[in-house]
């Protein structure tokens, strides 16, 4: 009994020290912690990749299945991933050739319009100013400044971020071919995970069973029960009313003459897949783009985008989503900023559903322990009405 006891007490005093020590380098190492995770995350970045184009795909896997249920197992499920891996192929190939090109087109009609842009807005500020002395003689002040200061400027400041950037741009054309060969890796690791998926669960389930009791393996099985409902539900009903809202906004955009249509309906479409900040993330650059070219255009975008968001958020946003994540507004503002500042843009993404997921852990905690506190009690209540009658 006293060796039992010694153990716990050996196990927790153990396990305070590493807590301490966790904290002490989360605390006062945090950029070398966070560089450690990048490596070991760039390291398995196509499994990951693998991972989540698994999930992805399942549910075509799936449907096809269904489809081919005459077939025997073995060649069902061969053919289904086959198929589920193709038309993933398929609708990413449509959707770069129907975007990509009006997207490039922009781009360039931006950067061939910027010079006549620039002397619009120059004949726009000669004309304000005129008959106004003490601005013209600010404006000229402003001018010999920058010209006088211009070469130093210049050598002290533009070179080194020219330098930096020129260093940026090979080290993003190396990148995007490690990314394109992660891809592929990931998506070799994703047919095997769909091919073998029942292999790996019941491999899992054996482990746990092995590792917890029945009833922890209970709920550590609802746990990730829950959270495959709240991912999948969350994840594809927001790519699904991005889709709808990137659309409606190309639509209204071509009505209403805006320029760069298509450009400003992905950017829009793409950042509305972030809660709450999406629309001002995706809005503020697509208005400053259009108040280059026309301001009463960007005024004509500002108010589309307001009434969309509405629509968005009263009427196609809850019937898509529902109340599938179960939080607060406060708790997708906080999961959105503390996700999105550790993990940047995926962070904001996947934040809500993985503070979802959290939520109903500590609230399934907090329940079970007062339904067991209330128990204590009145079996309490009842050995003190049992003394009492006693004597």
């Amino acid at each position: 009994m006293k060796k039992n006891v010694y153990f716990k007490w050996g196990l927790t005093a153990f396990l305070v020290i590493c807590a301490t020590i966790l904290f002490w380098l989360l605390m006062f190492e945090y950029n070398r912690i966070l560089g450690i995770f990048g490596k070991v995350f760039l390291i398995l970045r196509p499994v990951v990749i693998g991972l989540v184009l698994a999930y992805i795909l399942n549910p075509l896997m799936k449907l096809y299945s269904r489809l081919l249920g005459r077939l025997k197992a073995n060649a069902a499920r061969m053919i289904s991933v086959a198929m589920a891996v193709i038309t993933g192929i398929a609708i990413v190939t449509l959707l770069i050739n129907l975007v990509i090109p009006q997207v490039v087109e922009s781009v360039v009609s931006i950067v061939r319009d910027m010079p006549a842009q620039l002397t619009r807005a120059a004949a726009y500020l000669n004309k304000t100013i005129e008959g106004d002395s003490m601005t013209a003689e600010a404006l000229r002040n402003a001018v010999e400044y920058v010209r006088q200061n211009l070469p130093s400027f210049a050598q002290d400041k533009v070179m080194p971020i020219v330098n930096d950037l020129a260093n940026t741009i090979v080290l993003s054309a190396t990148g995007v071919i490690t990314v394109f060969k992660d891809i592929i890796i990931g998506l070799i690791i994703a047919i095997y995970l769909l091919a073998g998926k029942e292999k790996f669960l019941k491999q899992i389930k054996f482990v746990l069973k092995t590792l917890l009791r029945r009833k922890k393996y209970g709920v550590v099985m609802e746990i990730a029960s829950k959270a495959n409902e709240v991912f999948y539900g969350f994840i594809t009903g927001m790519i699904l009313d991005s889709t709808i809202i990137g659309c409606i906004c190309c639509v209204v955009m071509i009505i209403l003459n805006v320029p760069y249509a298509v450009l400003v309906s992905v950017i829009v479409g793409c950042t509305n897949i972030i809660p709450v900040f999406g629309p001002f993330i995706g809005g503020i650059p697509c208005a400053i783009i259009i108040l280059m070219e026309s301001p009463i255009k960007a005024l004509y975008f500002v108010i589309a985008i307001i009434v969309m968001q509405q629509i968005d958020g009263n009427i196609i946003s809850p019937r898509i989503l529902g109340n599938s994540t179960g939080l607060s507004a406060f708790w997708v503002m906080f999961a959105i900023l503390v996700f999105g500042g550790i993990f940047g843009f995926v962070g904001m993404i996947i934040g809500v559903p993985t503070m979802s997921v959290i939520y109903y852990i500590v609230d399934k905690w907090i329940r079970n322990r007062a339904k067991k506190k209330v128990r204590e009690e009145l079996r309490s209540s009842r050995l003190l009405v049992n003394d009492s009658d006693e004597g």
